[in-house]
C-alpha cells in the first residue's frame, strides 16, 4: 500500500452525547503504511512480533468485568504496559542496528518528538495525581481530629478536602496540547526512509496511538469530563488493531454510562472517599451535641478506610508513573550518547583528518 491513507480518525465526545472531530485540523495520525512483502522476511519477523507483542498487552488491558474500569489498579497496569512498550521499542531501535550517523536520519527526530509528548504527559498526570495527594493531608487533619474529639475542626478539614480536590487544575490544557502535537506530528512521506526505518515507523505509530488513548481515559478520569474520551480508529492491518478496538469500546462505553449518570468522578477508591466524607460533613455541621457517640465512631471508621485505600492506590499509581517518566529520560538520554559517540568517531576518522591536514 503505497498510497496515503487515513488510519487514525480520532473523535471526542460531547455533553449531549453527539460527537465531534476532536482535532480540527487536517487528518490527524495519518501515515504511509508500507508493504510488507517489500521487507525482508528478518524484518517481517520483528515487526509481527512487535505487534503481536502489543496486542497482548492490550488484551490484558481488557477488563473482566465493568467494575475494573473504575479502580486504580486498572491505571496501575495501564501505565506499566506503557512502560513495558516503551521498553520494547527501545530493544526494537537496538535490534534494527538503525544508522546513527547520518545526517538525513529521521527516525531519531520520529522516537525523540514522541518520546518528548509522553514526558510532558507524564508531567500532566502526575499533577493531577499531586493535586489528590496533597487533599489527602486534610483527610489525615480529620482523623486526628476525630480522634481527639475535635469535631468542628474535622468539619473544616473535610470541607478544605473538597475545596481541594475540586479546584480547576491548570495543566489540563497543557495535555491536550501534548495529545494534539501527538496525534498531528507530521509524518514526512516524501522523504525516502529504508526498510528499517518504516518497520519503527510502523512500531511507533501502535504506541502512539495506545499512548493516546490511555492518556485520554486517565484524563477523562481525573478530571471528570466525559470530552476528554477519544475514539481513534485504526485499520484492521495491524495485529494489534482487534484488541485496541475491544479495550476502547468497553473502556469509552462504560466511562460514558457512568458519566451519564452524574458522576463527578469515575475512580471508585475517590468515590468511596468522597461519600464517606459527605456522610460526615453532613452528620457534623448539625452541631456537635446531635452526633451520637456509636454513629461517629462506624462513620470514622468507614472515612479511615477509605482514605487509607485512595492513598495506597496514588502512592502505587505515582510509582508506576514515575517509573516510566524515568524509562523514557533513560531511552533518550542513551540514544543522545550513542549519536554523540558516531560523531566523534566520524570525526576522528582518517577520511576527516586528511580533509582537516588539507584545510590546514
Amino acid at each position: 500500500m503505497g498510497a496515503l491513507s487515513q488510519v487514525g480518525a480520532i473523535r471526542m465526545s460531547c455533553p449531549q452525547g453527539s460527537v465531534r472531530a476532536f482535532l480540527p485540523f487536517g487528518n490527524p495520525l495519518r501515515m504511509i503504511l508500507p508493504s510488507r512483502s517489500h521487507m525482508s522476511p528478518k524484518l517481517v519477523s520483528m515487526l509481527n512480533t512487535f505487534e503481536e507483542t502489543l496486542a497482548e498487552r492490550l488484551k490484558k488491558l481488557i477488563p473482566a468485568n465493568k467494575e475494573e474500569v473504575q479502580h486504580l489498579s486498572w491505571m496501575q497496569c495501564a501505565i506499566k504496559s506503557m512502560f513495558e512498550m516503551h521498553t520494547d521499542v527501545k530493544a526494537l531501535i537496538a535490534a534494527l542496528e538503525l544508522p546513527i550517523h547520518r545526517c538525513d536520519r529521521m527516525w531519531t527526530d520520529v522516537y525523540f518528538d514522541t518520546s518528548n509528548k509522553l514526558l510532558e504527559i507524564c508531567t500532566v498526570l502526575n499533577h493531577h495525581i499531586a493535586q489528590l495527594q496533597d487533599g489527602l493531608f486534610y483527610l489525615k487533619c480529620a482523623v486526628v481530629e476525630l480522634n481527639s474529639g475535635s469535631l468542628v475542626e474535622a468539619r473544616t478539614s473535610l470541607d478544605d478536602w473538597k475545596q481541594q480536590v475540586d479546584a480547576k487544575n491548570s495543566r489540563v490544557d497543557q495535555c491536550f496540547s501534548a495529545l494534539d502535537y501527538l496525534a498531528h506530528m507530521p509524518d514526512r512521506p516524501n522523504i525516502k526512509q529504508s526498510a528499517k526505518e518504516k518497520v519503527l515507523r510502523q512500531a511507533i505509530y501502535g504506541v502512539k496511538v495506545v499512548t493516546l488513548f490511555l492518556a485520554s481515559i486517565f484524563d477523562a478520569s481525573f478530571s471528570g469530563s466525559e470530552k476528554k474520551l477519544m475514539d481513534i480508529q485504526v485499520p484492521e492491518t495491524y495485529l494489534w488493531a482487534e484488541n485496541f478496538t475491544k479495550l476502547q469500546s468497553f473502556m469509552n462505553t462504560e466511562l460514558r454510562n457512568i458519566f451519564s449518570r452524574g458522576k463527578a468522578t469515575v475512580v471508585n477508591e475517590r468515590e468511596a472517599v468522597d461519600a464517606s466524607v459527605e456522610k460526615l460533613f453532613l452528620d457534623l455541621q448539625n452541631g456537635v451535641d446531635s452526633v451520637e457517640t456509636e454513629v461517629l465512631q462506624t462513620l470514622k471508621l468507614e472515612f479511615e478506610k477509605s482514605s487509607e485505600n485512595f492513598a495506597l492506590g496514588l502512592d502505587l499509581l505515582a510509582k508506576e508513573l514515575n517509573d516510566l517518566f524515568k524509562d523514557v529520560i533513560r531511552g533518550r538520554n542513551d540514544l543522545l550518547d550513542d549519536i554523540r559517540i558516531a560523531f566523534n568517531f566520524m570525526d576522528r576518522s582518517p577520511v576527516n583528518e586528511n580533509i582537516g591536514q588539507l584545510v590546514r
